[in-house]
């Protein structure tokens, strides 16, 4: 489904089967200078996850260049909201969009990270387990990868400016601060770690407010809210 929306966030139309390119060039022309939001509806066991993408019209109508995700980090790889995060990725770069993963984290399963390493080659991961770490590093080689251990790991990369998205799937309280990092340089939030907001939701809106940043929910519950009051 592809949702027309305005700059305030407001839907507009939307189109059911958005890859009808006639109808949703028909319908796009009207707004110009508008954005879409494209959503992918996966189900995972008991919970159905979305993840919303920002893209601006090229003027040719031709192509649909990404406006602010091309290069994404995603903290929580490994876990049920990361795995879809990087499902929808796929799917959105095999019907033409450039989206590239810059970073991945993981706390333990160092297994499934390896793989994702090896399909998506991002720039770094971060291990949040000494341990898993310790092992990491003895059973698996991936020069071009830089590989990270910890929280002020997972800090410090949230606010590197080498990416637009970060995909916080983190679980409690070790998300606030790499998403404090990520909005203080500049980076728009995709938000499944609802813990940041209810231990520092003031802080996060103001530093929202103040640096110019969009935050996005992703989980099921906050997502269907928004889902909600988009109308």
């Amino acid at each position: 489904t592809t949702f027309i929306i305005d700059k305030s966030g407001k839907i507009a139309e939307t189109i059911i089967g958005g890859r009808d390119k006639e109808l949703f060039l028909k319908i796009i022309n009207k707004y110009l200078n508008w954005y879409f939001i494209d959503f992918k509806f996966i189900e995972n066991s008991r919970k159905s996850f979305f993840l919303g993408f920002l893209f601006k019209l090229n003027k040719s109508y031709d192509n649909f260049y990404p406006f602010m995700v091309k290069k994404v980090s995603i903290l929580g790889s490994t876990g049920s909201i990361g795995c879809n995060a990087l499902e929808v990725i796929d799917s959105l770069n095999h019907n033409g969009y450039n989206i590239k993963v810059i970073s991945l984290s993981t706390n333990s399963r160092i297994s499934l990270l390896s793989e994702q390493i090896k399909k998506h080659s991002p720039e770094t991961v971060v291990i949040g387990d000494k341990n898993a770490y310790e092992e990491f590093k003895k059973n698996f080689s991936f020069p071009e990868t830089e590989i990270l251990f910890g929280d002020d790991a997972l800090s410090e990369i949230s606010g590197r400016d080498n990416y637009n998205l970060l995909i916080s799937a983190l679980v409690g309280f070790s998300g606030l601060k790499p998403t404090v990092n990520a909005i203080r340089s500049g980076k728009d939030i995709a938000l499944a770690n609802k813990e940041t907001l209810v231990v520092a939701g003031k802080l996060i809106n103001q530093l929202i407010e103040k640096f110019n940043v969009k935050l996005i929910p992703i989980d099921s519950e906050h997502s269907a809210l928004l889902q909600c009051l988009a109308g």
